[in-house]
């Protein structure tokens, strides 16, 4: 039986994960979320290779909750879903698909409109790398920083994202 969706997102500088937890077949509550920010030369991957990476990545995190059980892991790039199955890959991908065989999943594509949860957590704020005091619901004043622009600017952000976005339910 199912119990766990993740959802994976990619976007030029980060990566975001959502964890949602089933009950009795039904998506009742996100588990965890996540969000890494990429490094330099991983900014320069194509797309794909962002979206297996962030795969990769959220699956070795939260491989406790998801190893030896069958999850759904739901992403908006459809590249994903057959890039699974390919037969002849070298390198990176090649690693990349083996380390995911130990995993029991089932990839399902679901569109962008409808993959708000991790998608908004890949996106936003797109300026925390400039500053690394802002904690997420934080007061910026009581920061570190004193609330910097860059703090400023990812508390407006996230504001918003939690404002426009259940992250939950999506």
């Amino acid at each position: 039986m199912t119990c766990f969706v993740l959802d994976t997102d990619a976007s030029d500088i980060a990566i975001g994960a959502v964890l949602s937890q089933l009950q009795n077949g039904q998506e009742k509550s996100h588990f965890a979320m996540q969000v890494m920010f990429l490094m330099k030369p991983q900014r320069k991957y194509c797309t794909t290779r962002k979206e297996l990476l962030a795969v990769v990545k959220f699956c070795r995190h939260f491989r406790h909750y998801l190893l030896g059980r069958r999850f759904v892991l739901r992403t908006d790039h459809n590249s994903l879903v057959w890039l699974m199955r390919f037969k002849h890959i070298e390198g990176q991908l090649a690693r990349w698909l083996e380390e995911l065989a130990q995993f029991d999943m089932e990839i399902v594509h679901r569109p962008g409109k409808k993959h708000l949860n991790a998608d908004g957590l890949s996106r936003i704020p797109d300026c925390l790398e400039d500053c690394d005091c802002y904690n997420a619901g934080a007061e910026v004043e009581n920061l570190p920083c004193k609330g910097c622009q860059y703090c400023q600017r990812a508390h407006t952000q996230w504001s918003r994202f939690l404002n426009d976005v259940d992250v939950s339910y999506h």
